[in-house]
């Protein structure tokens, strides 16, 4: 029998079970290297290729690959990256499109370079089944072009959209709230919309959030910029928490961010307590325990607020009784989060991020510690009361499940600091980033070697200091 298997040649196995092995390979890169070794699999990895981005000048048609038939994301972002649109009135355009969709006939997400309106207008009928799109446009909308029309090709032949992402996408913010109610039936089949958008330097106002979500009712994600502060016009308030809620109650997934948060570098050293006192939300505590209530599918909760919110343990006390399906929170410039006696803020919550809290405490990172047993990530950033104690009991509790650890602009942690209240999970952590005062480096790594915790915490550094990469 062992003669018998010696003699078979890895090419006679059959094409089903080579394709299953094939599957398994998700790098773009090993893929494209396994394509090269032969005929047979060059044949077998385009047939099975699913996901492809282009690149080049799309006006060299002949380079136009015909061979991925079963693609079904393909991104045409990087083919005009200098602001030239892919199509325009000319019938080179309409051939161009014929041939995309020839190219690729199973396209259900996509992501293209939209520099005027007739790119959609040409590409949106050929792939009327399309699920899931990202708008790319680096560039303002034309003068003369109508308030909404970039959306309007879209919307009208891609009944089926179900994701729609312009967080990369240059649009006026009154652009949106218009199209969406123009086409109600695949507005309410949107389940995604991500119109974070950190090229705009405002964020979306009260009134075009609420029409936004009046028309997608049915959204179980959404991440948006937003105005909090109250001095400005179309902020959002308790109001329109209120009423978010209340048109899609369905939402797993919410991320409100003010746009000062996306637009400019947020990380703000506070010195005294007063500095927290200059800006107020328009949000109270109350409000938002009726904001919590009415979404009981909430999973993961940003609400980053650039303007403080004040005693607001009761409505998180709430938050921790009433929904244990919430993996993931961040709060920014939330102030009160921990009740004096010290509370459980959710028992249930994997990653924790608090940003620029006037009041955090040890005995608050104690009480998050005790309250929060599953935390496997914690952020912390602007917290200038937090010390190099507290920091090491909440690691302490904590470092059987915590492994991801972001330290940002604390006055308290500098670099040694901030190491050594990490050195109960040096052995464990899998991914670190500080963000802190370096002037200690250098007498840090010179100390006696005869001081275990300097040695030990020296090692951690060298091992384990790198920045997380953004994906």
């Amino acid at each position: 029998m062992a003669r018998i298997l010696s003699k078979l040649h890895f090419h006679e196995i059959p094409d089903v079970i080579l394709s299953s092995i094939f599957s398994l390979v998700t790098d773009t890169r090993t893929r494209n290297t396994m394509s090269l070794v032969c005929l047979k699999w060059c044949k077998l990895e385009r047939s099975m290729r699913t996901s492809l981005t282009l690149r080049g000048n799309i006006r060299d048609l002949y380079l136009l690959p015909d061979c991925f038939q079963a693609i079904t994301k393909l991104d045409l972002s990087f083919l005009s990256p200098w602001g030239c649109p892919l199509f325009d009135s000319s019938q080179y355009s309409l051939l161009l499109s014929k041939l995309l969709a020839k190219s690729f006939p199973k396209i259900v997400s996509l992501t293209i370079y939209a520099r005027n309106p007739s790119t959609l207008r040409c590409l949106a009928p050929e792939w009327p089944n399309l699920r899931q799109v990202k708008l790319v446009s680096w560039h303002q909308r034309f003068n003369n072009a109508l308030v909404g029309s970039e959306f309007v090709a879209l919307l009208e032949n891609c009944y089926s959209l179900s994701s729609l992402d312009l967080s990369d996408f240059y649009c006026w913010t009154e652009d949106l709230p218009p199209a969406l109610e123009a086409y109600p039936n695949v507005a309410a089949s949107l389940s995604h919309l991500n119109i974070l958008i950190h090229s705009l330097a405002d964020g979306f106002k009260s009134h075009e959030l609420i029409s936004i979500t009046a028309a997608c009712t049915n959204l179980r994600e959404l991440l948006t910029t937003c105005i909090f502060d109250p001095r400005f016009i179309g902020f959002v308030g308790d109001e329109t928490l209120l009423l978010i809620a209340s048109n899609c109650p369905l939402l797993s997934l919410l991320h409100l961010v003010d746009s000062t948060s996306v637009s400019i570098n947020a990380s703000v050293d506070h010195d005294h307590d007063e500095e927290y006192k200059t800006k107020y939300s328009s949000i109270s505590h109350t409000t938002l325990g009726d904001f919590f209530t009415s979404l009981p599918m909430l999973e993961d909760l940003v609400l980053d607020v650039c303007n403080n919110v004040s005693d607001v343990w009761p409505a998180l006390e709430f938050l921790n009784s009433k929904y244990m399906r919430l993996k993931s929170l961040k709060l920014g410039e939330f102030h009160g989060i921990c009740r004096p006696d010290g509370f459980a803020l959710c028992r249930g919550l994997e990653y924790l991020s608090i940003k620029n809290s006037a009041d955090l405490t040890e005995s608050s990172l104690i009480s998050i510690s005790l309250g929060c047993p599953k935390l496997t990530k914690f952020e912390i950033q602007g917290c200038y009361k937090i010390t190099e104690m507290g920091l090491w009991k909440l690691v302490y509790v904590l470092q059987r499940t915590l492994i991801d650890m972001r330290i940002s602009s604390c006055k308290n942690l500098n670099t040694q600091r901030s190491l050594q209240a990490l050195e109960p999970i040096r052995d464990r952590i899998q991914r670190l980033h500080i963000d802190c005062v370096w002037e200690d480096v250098e007498h840090f790594e010179g100390e006696s070697s005869t001081d275990t915790s300097s040695t030990k915490s020296t090692k951690l550094k060298r091992r384990y200091m790198w920045e997380e990469k953004k994906t």
